[in-house]
This record gives structure tokens, C-alpha cells and sequence, in this order.
């Protein structure tokens, strides 16, 4: 799966963008101030897992169906630009009309449930105003979107279907967990444990250390 570099972090406001917050107050993760310059690069690297370029509002059901997708996906995360084709040509949105494109996009959002706190940006390029809508999870839940939960998968997004979404729930769930402390049970052979062990991995040169859920059987542990 492809990853993108988050639009910058900052305190200070872009002069170049006009900034409206959704109504529901925002987490620290998402008070993410629009850089030109990283919005460029986005715009270059094209859409994938966590973008997607929609030209216009028309397209905006379908817009949040991906947004849906991206925050329901591992990367937890998700970025709509709308303004911009799918050939990532500025095109714009009507400038005329901002302050009631941004509240329909909120008032849209509330279509989400569980309840998903959006950070919606005006920002300028090529002298056309493009409209950043992003979203990030906060928790083990999956979202829905008017009613349907959605996944998504390298730069397509799908249904989820109800097994699929049963053990991504209790996968999510078991992450919740300390390693270090409960009781542990192997879903193969039934071992009982009051730990997991760790491993070290490398991704893109960077060393995490992560929870090895597996046990010597072939089955994985999971909280008794």
C-alpha cells in the first residue's frame, strides 16, 4: 500500500489559506495547517491510499464514501481534495460560494457513525480555491457513512463486508490490549499466556517494535 507525507503540522496560519473549522471541535492530531508547498507535492505523487481528488462537490457523497474507506483502512487517515481531477488538474471550486460549500460538507459529515471529526480547509493554488477535507481515527470502531461501512484498498474504495468488518473490529480491539499484562489464549491449540512477545521490524529504514501476536503452534493469541 502506497504512503503519503501528512500535510504539515503548525501553529501559525497559512497566509495563503482561508481556514474554517468543522463545528465539532477537533483533536490536536487534526488541527494540521495547509502548506502550498506540501499540497504541491500531494497533488504530484497523485492518489492513492490515503488521497483522492474529486473535481468538483457534485462528486461529494462519493468524495466522503473514500473518506470513509481511508480512516476505516489501516492507515487510519484519509485526505479529499476537491477542486482537482483525477489527473490531478487544479480546476477549482466556485469561489463565489466557500462559506456554503464548507458548511455542506459539515452538515454532510454528520452522516457518519459513529460521529468522525472532519478538518475542512480553503486553500489557493494556480489562483483556484480547493477545498481539503481530512479525517482521522480515533478509535477501534469502523465508520459508517450514511449507513454503509467502507475499506479502502491502494487508491479503490470498496464495501466492507460483514465478516470482514467482525475481524477487523476484533483485531482492532485486541491491538487495545498491553502485551505485558491479562490472560492470553491461543485461538489454535488453546495455550494460555500473561504476555505476547515483541519483534523488531524495519519499514523504509525505520525500526518499530511490534506486538507478535503468533504462537509456535501456527495460532495467534488473543485476550481470554
Amino acid at each position: 500500500m502506497v504512503g503519503l507525507p501528512a500535510l504539515s503540522l503548525g501553529r501559525r496560519r497559512s497566509r495563503t489559506c482561508l481556514h474554517s473549522r468543522s463545528r465539532r471541535r477537533l483533536s490536536r492530531a487534526s488541527l494540521r495547517v495547509v502548506d502550498p508547498t506540501e499540497l504541491d507535492r500531494l497533488i504530484a505523487l497523485g492518489e492513492a491510499q490515503s488521497v483522492e481528488f474529486k473535481k468538483s462537490l457534485a462528486q461529494l457523497d462519493d468524495g466522503l464514501c473514500s473518506l470513509c474507506g481511508m480512516v476505516n483502512a489501516d492507515a487510519s487517515h484519509g485526505t479529499i481534495l476537491f477542486g482537482v481531477t483525477d489527473k490531478g488538474v487544479t480546476v477549482g471550486v466556485e469561489d463565489a460560494n466557500l462559506d456554503r460549500s464548507q458548511k455542506k460538507i459539515s452538515t454532510k459529515g454528520k452522516k457518519f457513525d459513529p460521529p468522525l471529526r472532519l478538518d475542512i480547509r480553503v486553500c489557493r493554488r494556480d489562483d483556484k480555491a480547493v477545498i481539503v477535507v481530512r479525517a482521522e481515527r480515533g478509535s477501534p470502531d469502523i465508520h459508517e457513512y450514511d449507513g454503509r461501512a467502507y475499506v479502502r484498498e491502494g487508491a479503490a474504495t470498496r464495501r466492507l463486508r460483514v465478516e470482514e468488518r467482525r475481524q477487523l473490529t476484533r483485531r482492532r480491539r485486541r491491538d487495545e490490549h498491553s502485551p505485558q499484562f491479562g490472560q492470553w489464549v491461543c485461538d489454535r491449540c488453546g495455550a494460555l499466556s500473561t504476555s505476547v512477545k515483541w519483534r523488531l521490524s524495519s519499514r523504509a529504514g525505520v525500526v518499530s517494535k511490534d506486538v507478535d501476536y503468533g504462537h509456535e503452534c501456527g495460532g495467534e493469541f488473543w485476550p481470554a
